[in-house]
């Protein structure tokens, strides 16, 4: 027949096994969904950032003409 020689430290020790791990993958899960960036374009080549574009020459804007 059945053993009926419980021990209760035993199910007290497999229940704390199975919330520790169910704590673990919960924290590996929500570190690497708060730690990953969305992905971005592709980057502009080093020389080209920081350029400023050159302004037009007050030549080549246009004026308003008289009004007719």
């Amino acid at each position: 027949m059945a053993d009926n020689n419980w021990n209760p430290w035993k199910l007290t020790t497999i229940g704390m096994a199975l919330v520790l791990a169910t704590a673990l993958v919960t924290g590996l899960v929500v570190a690497n969904w708060s730690g990953t960036e969305p992905p971005q374009k592709a980057a502009a080549p080093a020389g080209a950032r920081g350029l400023a574009r050159p302004r037009p020459r007050a030549s080549a804007r246009r004026r308003p003409g008289p009004a007719a």
